[in-house]
């Protein structure tokens, strides 16, 4: 974990004075604490609720309820010290924090994510990064169906892999304009519906277990790779389905969920 002093300590209810400086300055030495109030020694600023913030809106969780940052203080025994006054700021513009509830709102878009930052006393953390997106609205399928057509030997061939691409989209703020379908950094959920029954040992989801949110990219558009592994010497057809969800404000947008339905067919060699 890494901690940082920034020059002099928070000011309740205030913003973080120079917390510039203080991510450019040296590292807090291990025994050095001084000015640390209830013996805090280190902060751990926990994960974002999410990875976008939608512009006019606040920050919210996977079901859509408004969700505050945290971070947790601990003392030398590494217990946790509940009542640190623990303060949040944003380094850049576009968004806004309150630095006493950890809310956060956004007012313009960003080309690049904001840096948001906790402290207590004379210890601060390193910034995480969140990205101001538009408002998710549309979820699309892109590129073409796809199909795996399997071999088994090798079992682990590469060509029994396919990508799930998907692009999300936002309508246009002025009735008549083009839409802006940039959808920075929002989480997309692949459901693994109906694994192989017959002609595959294992169907999994790479890049996380099946659920986890999959961050979307600048360009809106996100992709799960769907991965078999086929049993030893089988001739079987079979079909995997899986979902991909988008959801807004814990609601489902529009063309959501996008069903992949994906037919596995046997092949003699590679």
């Amino acid at each position: 974990m890494t901690v940082r002093r920034p020059a002099p300590p928070l000011a309740r209810g205030g913003l973080l004075t120079g917390v510039v400086a203080g991510l450019v300055g040296g590292a807090l030495a291990c025994g050095d604490i001084a000015g640390t109030p209830g013996g805090v020694l280190s902060l751990r600023f926990d994960s974002l609720p999410a990875s976008a913030v939608v512009v006019g809106d606040t920050l919210r969780d996977s079901l859509g309820a408004v969700a505050p940052l945290r971070a947790t203080a601990f003392d030398g025994a590494g217990r946790v010290v509940a009542a640190a006054a623990v303060r949040f700021v944003a380094l850049d513009t576009g968004i806004a924090v309150d630095s006493l509830t950890g809310q956060v709102t956004a007012s313009v878009r960003r080309a690049t994510p904001a840096r948001v930052v906790a402290g207590v006393g004379s210890i601060q953390t390193s910034p995480k990064l969140l990205s101001v997106s538009n408002r998710p609205d549309t979820l699309s399928k892109s590129g073409t169906n796809p199909t795996i057509t399997y071999v088994t030997v090798p079992r682990t061939d590469p060509a029994n892999s396919v990508s799930l691409g998907v692009r999300v989209g936002s309508l246009p703020a002025v009735a008549g304009t083009s839409a802006d379908s940039t959808t920075e950094k929002w989480a997309v959920r692949y459901v693994l519906v109906r694994a192989a029954t017959v002609a595959a040992d294992t169907t999994r989801l790479e890049g996380g277990i099946v659920n986890t949110p999959w961050s979307v990219s600048a360009a809106g558009s996100a992709a799960k790779t769907l991965r078999v592994v086929p049993r030893l010497g089988t001739r079987l057809k079979d079909t995997v389905i899986v979902d991909a969800v988008v959801t807004w404000k814990g609601v489902a947008v529009r063309g959501s969920p996008v069903r992949f339905i994906v037919p596995l067919t046997p092949r003699d060699s590679l």
